[in-house]
């Protein structure tokens, strides 16, 4: 069994499902405010990587090898951090309250647990095509995890964020 069968590319589209799931419910709870913006990138991010499995995974099972089907998927995610820069410049400072840092906890976590589900992966991967796959979904994730905790940082020291990111 390769690294990704489609058994686990099911079980990734679920947890996926399940991270969309929690964004959607995120931004619907949030005012407008920068959580609710970084939210919908994440969202967005979540949903192009979401859709780069869903193809994969839809290639497999109709009989492609990794490297047909890994050849298909876009390159963009665009920087995040310059992102998180630019939606954090529109509002002015501002701590969270404990509703959202438990809701910001918790989209860490789910993230946390789609990174070291691929990470582990990683150590089982045979083929070349799959290998690169994996470490591309590691990347996407990644930079979710980095963009969420940027956020937590503007949160808890939203002067000491400034001082560093727009000096």
């Amino acid at each position: 069994m390769t690294a990704l069968s489609p058994e686990l590319l099911q079980q990734a589209l679920d947890m996926n499902r399940k991270a969309l799931d929690f964004c959607d419910a995120a931004i619907a709870g949030c005012p407008e405010c920068l959580g609710k913006d970084v939210f919908e990138v994440v969202r967005s991010n979540l949903a192009r990587h979401n859709e780069r499995i869903r193809s994969i995974h839809a290639s497999i099972g109709k009989g492609a090898n990794w490297s047909q089907a890994a050849t298909t998927l876009p390159n963009s995610m665009g920087t995040l951090e310059t992102i998180f820069k630019n939606l954090a410049t529109k509002y002015p400072a501002d701590s969270a309250g404990a509703t959202k840092r438990e809701a910001l906890s918790s989209a860490v976590e789910m993230i946390t647990g789609i990174l070291t589900f691929y990470e582990k992966m990683l150590c089982d991967v045979q083929d070349p095509a799959e290998e690169q796959f994996i470490k591309r979904m590691v990347q996407e994730i990644r930079g979710q995890y980095v963009l969420l905790n940027d956020l937590s940082y503007y949160y808890d020291n939203p002067k000491g964020w400034s001082e560093k990111h727009l000096a």
